[in-house]
Parts: structure tokens; sequence; C-alpha cells
């Protein structure tokens, strides 16, 4: 009798600690990250050898801001379970953004890769592991891997990723793509806009860079690279009002302009220049 009423409570505790750790995911997917941390306590409490609810604690301790309490979360799931791959690429993922713990960061993701090849996460990992580690053809295939595995679930981060990695490649026109789909995956960022519109100069597609410059800065006002960018097109353009416009304001933001072009602007000033109407 006494067995079965441990087992019984054991049995108890554990499908608590499941309802827990099921609660603490959904807030996390809302936001609520100390409600989240709440629950993984909780769920921690009742059943300590718990690794899904350790490594959800090192997730929420992550978005927190918490990197060395993450880290710590993330080490004691992959301790209760050396299969735990997705806590490895979580642990991977905390590390690479530390540009002296990068190559350690990278052999999680790997192992989890290795682990669960399914596992997009860990293909995500290491699409931007690989990525900062410089390592561009490795990081194309391994954001290409991520994407396929789950296109909808994918951050942005890993389409932004695969962008400067295929741009760093000299793959334009798959560069673009890969940003179009980033901003498509939303919410867009002056980042990722400003990164397409470079590509879209690149490409003989002036026009349309300038469009998307604009929409960059509707979204993040003091972009300094965009301003600045904007200025030197205007001034190659000999469109005087709106140099004007953007030098003033790339130079207000703390921007250089090349030498060259101020010496064209500064010839536009004095002759009077070609004004036009604004965008």
């Amino acid at each position: 009798m006494v067995t079965l009423l441990f087992a019984a409570t054991g049995c108890t505790a554990g499908a608590r600690a499941e309802q827990y750790n099921k609660a603490g995911e959904l807030d996390l997917e809302r936001g609520d990250i100390p409600s989240a941390l709440t629950a993984f306590d909780r769920a921690i409490e009742l059943r300590p050898g718990f690794a899904a609810a350790h490594r959800n604690r090192g997730r929420a301790l992550f978005l927190k801001d918490d990197a060395r309490g993450a880290e710590k979360a993330l080490r004691e799931a992959i301790k209760l379970d050396p299969r735990e791959a997705r806590a490895m690429s979580e642990l991977g993922r905390a590390l690479i953004f530390r540009k002296d713990r990068r190559e350690e960061g990278h052999a999680h993701c790997q192992k989890a890769a290795e682990l669960q090849p399914e596992l997009a996460m860990a293909w995500a990992c290491l699409c931007g592991a690989r990525g900062m580690l410089g390592r561009t053809e490795e990081a194309i295939t391994a954001c290409k891997k991520a994407i396929t595995l789950d296109p909808d679930g994918m951050p942005t981060l890993v389409y932004g990723v695969y962008g400067r990695t295929l741009e760093a490649a000299g793959r334009l026109k798959e560069a673009g793509q890969a940003y179009e789909d980033a901003l498509r995956q939303g919410p867009e960022s002056a980042e990722l806009l400003y990164r397409l519109a470079g590509i879209q100069a690149r490409t003989e597609r002036e026009a349309e860079a300038v469009k998307t410059l604009h929409r960059a800065l509707e979204l993040k006002p003091e972009y300094v690279q965009a301003h600045r960018t904007l200025a030197e097109f205007y001034i190659l353009e000999k469109d005087l009002d709106n140099a004007k416009k953007y030098v003033s304001s790339a130079k207000a933001l703390g921007a250089k302009i090349p030498p060259l072009l101020l010496e064209q602007y500064d010839a536009m000033l004095a002759g009077g220049g070609e004004g036009q109407a604004g965008p």
C-alpha cells in the first residue's frame, strides 16, 4: 500500500510538473516572462530532474537578458539529459553572440544538429554561428536547412543572417530574396530594409532602393546609415533639394560623407544645383 501510495503521489507530481511546464511555454509565447519563470520554477520543484523545464527556464532567462542564469539552467538540462538537443541549441545561441565564446557556441549547435537532424532551431543556431565565424558556404547550407525545415516558424534573424551570408558570397539575387522573406516574416525592421536597399542599388534597382530607404526611416527616423546613403544618392543624382535635406540630417547624426561626394555637393551649392521635388 505504501509503495502504491508513493507511486501514485509521484505520478501526480509528475503530471502537475508537465502542466506547469506547458503553462510556462504558453506564457513565453505571450511574452509574459515573469509568469513563465514562475511556472517553470514550480515544475522543477515538483520534479527536480525535469530536463525540459530546466531548458525552458533557460530560454526565459535568456529573454530576460540574464545570460549567466540562462547558461546555468541550460547546462543543468543537458546534464540531466545529455540528448537534450533543444537545450544545446539554446545554449549555443546564447554563446554565439559573445565573440570570445563563439566557437564553443558553435560546438553546441553542431552537437544539437547531430543528435536531432530534423530540429530546425539547431540548424538556425548553426546558421548564425557559422555566419558570425565567416564560414560562408557552411552558413548558407545551415540557413537553408533551417528554413526548409520550418519556413514559417523561423525567426527573422535567421533570414537576415542567410541574406548577409549570401551577400558575402556575391549571390545578390538570392540575398535580396532572403531579405524580402525576412521582412514578410515580420515585423519589418529598419536594418533589414537597409540591407535590402543595398541589394536593390547593386542590382540596378535604384528607384526601389530609395523607396526602401525611406521605409526604413519611417520605422527608425534617426537611422544614421539610411540618412547617409540617401545623402550620397541625391548628390550623385544632382538633386539639390533632397541632397541638402539628407546631407544636413546625416551630418547632424554624426555620419561622414565621403570627401569626393562632399566636393560634388559644394559644387552643386555654388552652382545652384538641379533642385527637384522631394520624394
